[in-house]
């Protein structure tokens, strides 16, 4: 038996509510697309943040690996010699000078106070 009907893929006219209802999902689709695109442009940028500190920190441990030393606060005793006017840091933690200076003015004259109470 012969076929009597088929479905051909033709052209339409648009009603004027078809172009009102795709018109409806065009504007609906271009607001779902700018808010996906912020959304991503927002975590691309978060997410190289944390990659430059992340990169940052590599860097850092990296220094101190390859030198062997880092800074750190460390506390000092000063020493002072009246006769040399000098003084001097020790440090705590290796009994090494760290800095050495002259006394100032003001310290020589709270000596000199104290010297002569």
């Amino acid at each position: 038996m012969r076929k009597t009907q088929d479905a051909l893929h033709l052209e339409c006219i648009l009603t004027d509510q078809e172009k009102l209802a795709y018109s409806k999902t065009l504007s609906e689709n271009v607001s779902k697309t700018a808010r996906a695109e912020e959304a991503l442009s927002s975590f691309q940028k978060q997410m190289k943040a944390e990659i430059a500190s992340c990169e940052a920190q590599i860097n850092m441990l990296a220094e101190k690996i390859n030198t062997g030393k880092e800074y750190r606060m460390v506390e000092c005793e000063i020493r002072y010699d009246f006769k040399m006017q000098e003084k001097k840091w020790i440090r705590s933690d290796t009994g090494e000078v760290a800095k050495q200076d002259i006394i100032s003015e003001e310290e020589l004259q709270e000596e000199m106070k104290l010297g002569a109470a």
